[in-house]
């Protein structure tokens, strides 16, 4: 897991910290379940897309085109065409 910090108010410490009590649960484990439940699945689960940058610099790869077969299989997108 990766820490972090954030500022809020403390009318919403108060708050946070008396239903991690409630529950008998860390004050991060209900932070961790609030932001699953507002942020989509989609924000939380996006895969990196490993040609999003190709084209954008000088510094990718200058084969990708003649090569797309090679480069979705090291990527683990689909199956080789002809199979």
């Amino acid at each position: 897991m990766k820490r972090t910090t954030i500022a809020i108010t403390d009318e919403l410490a108060i708050a946070l910290e008396a239903e991690a009590q409630r529950r008998g649960e860390s004050v991060s484990a209900i932070v961790r379940e609030a932001l699953e439940e507002h942020l989509p699945a989609s924000a939380r689960n996006r895969r990196a897309l490993p040609f999003a940058a190709v084209g954008s610099s000088g510094d990718g790869p200058s084969d990708v085109a003649s090569n797309i077969d090679e480069y979705l299989e090291k990527y683990g997108y689909g199956e080789p065409r002809g199979t």
